[in-house]
């Protein structure tokens, strides 16, 4: 199969779990791979194993820290230096911390590794997924975001976060951020979508300690929703290769298929709100070139015009 030959496949989150599934069964499509993660030894083995799937492939690994913006505009710098059109952006990379945390900014941590990045990266890579003849981004999110709350206040402040609501409200603004830059970007050849990969035994959910993987592994896998990292890539893999998909836009899927949404993840104002905070928390501008046509806040619902929270508090 060579569905992607040629094509500029970037993913987050690669060197282990769903990450690693996706980048393997890209690279079995031929994909030009960018693979951004922290762990240089994982990086060293799965860049060998692409190698022995395609020999002709020349993957790139780009070392990054998520929770920082800094590194994360040195990441995409690098990309726009080595190639002018990306055909693939798979927002992958995700926490699941056991308490709260802030980043260098002093941004909740959760937020800033699971929404802010996806906001920036996508951002600062919007020209080259524009001069691509089609390009696809997905957000990998997840069915918790139902329990999300849209008060991003109190959500970004590590002194005021409910911690155990924190992931939910990283997912949800991953649904929101994907609908909103979906209608920002009709008319354009580039679609946004976000996915539930499912419960997926993978290190993500119990942030590297034993004890966590033990009750993760334990309570879903007695329910039996638990999946192997190589099953949850491929509905992944299909919604990044499949022609069926290539029009569809501003969806959330969930077991391979697009699902419906409710309200809180369509709310205007929760969408404003998040938009804006969103803007200031990274300091994207007008420095951004074209892409800032689709990243400026909207003047007539701006963040700064609305004095209360947002009023769907999430469910």
């Amino acid at each position: 199969m060579n569905e992607l030959r040629d094509k500029v496949c970037v993913i987050t989150g690669a060197t282990s779990g769903v990450g690693w599934a996706l980048a393997l069964a890209l690279a079995k499509q031929g994909g030009r791979l960018f693979l951004i993660g922290r762990n240089q030894t994982r990086a060293a083995r799965l860049l060998k194993a692409i190698r022995k799937i395609d020999h002709d492939s020349q993957p790139v690994f780009l070392p990054c820290d998520l929770a920082d913006q800094q590194q994360i505009r040195a990441t995409a710098a690098a990309i726009r230096a080595a190639t002018p059109c990306v055909h693939l952006l798979i927002n992958n990379a995700h926490v699941r911390l056991g308490k709260v945390q802030a980043n260098t900014d002093g941004t909740e941590l959760t937020f800033a590794v699971n929404h802010l990045a996806y906001f920036t990266l996508t951002a600062l890579l919007l020209e080259p997924l524009l001069a691509a003849p089609e390009a696809r981004i997905i957000n990998v999110s997840g069915d918790a975001y139902l329990w999300g709350s849209s008060d991003w206040e109190r959500s970004i402040n590590p002194a005021t976060v409910e911690q155990r609501r924190a992931l939910a409200t990283s997912k949800l603004a991953n649904v929101i951020f994907t609908i909103e830059l979906a209608r920002r970007l009709r008319g354009t050849a580039v679609t946004v979508n976000s996915m539930h990969p499912g419960i997926v035994a993978t290190r993500a959910g119990t942030n590297g300690q034993l004890w966590r993987m033990l009750k993760y592994y334990i309570y879903y896998g007695s329910k039996g929703e638990m999946i192997s990292a190589g099953r949850a890539a491929i509905p992944l893999t299909e919604l990044c290769i499949l022609p069926k998909w290539s029009r569809t836009t501003g969806c959330y899927f969930s077991n391979g298929q697009p699902q419906e949404v409710p309200a809180v993840a369509r709310n205007a104002e929760a969408t404003s709100r998040l938009w804006d905070i969103s803007l200031r928390l990274t300091g994207l501008d007008s420095e951004l070139g074209q892409a800032w046509q689709y990243f400026a806040p909207n003047p007539e619902c701006s963040y700064l015009k609305i004095p209360t929270r947002a009023t769907e508090p999430g469910i």
